[in-house]
């Protein structure tokens, strides 16, 4: 009988530790954003060698928030990004948006030819406005692949543009009058 009761004891401390140890990650919980122009990398674990789960960019406080759930207690920080959790540089990040807003294509989606292999937050913009056109069921994660040099093409063939598979000044002022002003508007970029 007395074994029995030390182990009911010894559960119900182990629930309250686990239930405070919880309340207290909820409690630095929060609304975050990148600060690196770049965008930071999204990683499975925090080590600089694991898995690219995404590139969070650059956040011009349009709504892309990352929660900070746990921090390692090192430079890197636990957050949760389109539905998944990862880690992030500590110092990427930070605790207010700006509230840049882009009013030119060359804004929105930068000034350098983005082809397959580019990444970052331009790509991010030219994913979206691909995604809200229809062109694109992928996640705008800014990685410019396959997929979103297919949807590219698909778009410059609609428009009647160069069918090149790149974003360059024709296909990114093409992207903005088309749609890219009203996502801004609507505050869906992230620029």
């Amino acid at each position: 009988m007395k074994k029995s009761f030390m182990k009911r004891l010894v559960a119900l401390a182990l629930v309250i530790v686990s239930v405070c140890s919880m309340s207290a990650v909820a409690f630095a919980a929060g609304n975050k954003y990148v600060k690196l122009q770049n965008g930071v990398n999204f990683r499975a674990a925090p080590d600089e060698n694991s898995d690219r789960l995404a590139i969070i960019p650059y956040n011009g406080g349009m709504g892309y928030h990352y929660s900070v759930t746990g921090d390692d207690g090192q430079n890197w920080s636990y957050v949760t990004f389109a539905g998944k959790n990862g880690f992030v540089i500590t110092s990427a990040l930070t605790d207010t948006p700006t509230n840049t807003h882009p009013t030119s294509p060359v804004q929105a989606f930068g000034s350098e030819t983005l082809e397959k292999g580019h990444k970052g937050y331009f790509v991010v913009n030219v994913q979206l406005v691909l995604k809200e056109l229809g062109y694109l069921d992928d996640a705008a994660d800014g990685i410019f692949g396959k997929n979103t040099k297919a949807a590219v093409e698909e778009f410059q063939t609609a428009m009647n543009l160069t069918v090149n598979g790149k974003v360059g000044e024709s296909t990114r002022t093409k992207l903005w009058n088309v749609y890219g002003w009203w996502l801004v508007q609507n505050g869906v970029m992230i620029y």
